[in-house]
């Protein structure tokens, strides 16, 4: 009887010389509420997050339906939906070249075979009127000068001179500046390149 005494008063006493930190029970408490308190920062702070930038850009991208930009210019007598009345305004207008005192365009190719030089160029304007393009081939190591003019033909949108055909036998093997004078009933320009023209 008293052996059995003895022992229960040992493990009292073990148990109460243990410190509370050390017992099971107060560990597996403290990991498990750690574990809920990472969920419950996972659940309320992380997601909330991600859900406003998927708001915020379900909302940007509902604001731009509302207000759909493009790059695409308008033409002149082309109107949008939303335009009404007389206060209808054109979009770009300074970019489109009609509208410039000027015309204005590029050489597309210079070819040459063994017995002709074509070029061809580009007019950004689209001209209704009979317009002329005239070509000036100038050697920069002689004095050696072409001419010839050829007409304007319109496109869709824009025109083309018809294409210059030199005969490479009127050219002196050289490199020469290119430079076609556009000429219109209303405008004038100027559309200037390059090319080389081996020996024989």
């Amino acid at each position: 009887m008293t052996k059995t005494k003895n022992k229960s008063t040992n493990l009292n006493s073990k148990q109460k010389n243990t410190p509370w930190y050390q017992r099971a029970w107060v560990i597996t408490i403290f990991v498990v509420l750690g574990i809920a308190c990472i969920v419950a920062l996972i659940i309320f702070v992380v997601k909330p997050g991600q859900t406003n930038t998927q708001e915020d850009k379900t909302s940007s991208s509902i604001g731009n339906d509302k207000n759909p930009t493009t790059d695409t210019p308008i033409k002149n007598n082309q109107t949008t939906d939303d335009e009404e009345g007389p206060e209808k305004t054109i979009q770009y207008e300074a970019e489109n070249p009609n509208r410039l005192n000027e015309l204005s365009g590029f050489i597309t190719s210079a070819l040459q075979d063994d017995a002709n030089l074509y070029i061809n160029a580009m007019i950004a304007q689209y001209l209704e009127a009979d317009a002329t393009c005239s070509l000036t081939l100038k050697g920069t190591n002689t004095d050696f000068t072409y001419t010839s003019t050829v007409r304007a033909l319109p496109d869709v949108t824009t025109s083309n001179c018809e294409e210059f055909i030199v005969p490479i036998t009127n050219l002196v093997p050289d490199y020469y500046q290119i430079t076609i004078d556009l000429s219109s009933a209303e405008k004038q320009g100027i559309i200037t390149g390059g090319v080389q023209v081996p020996e024989r």
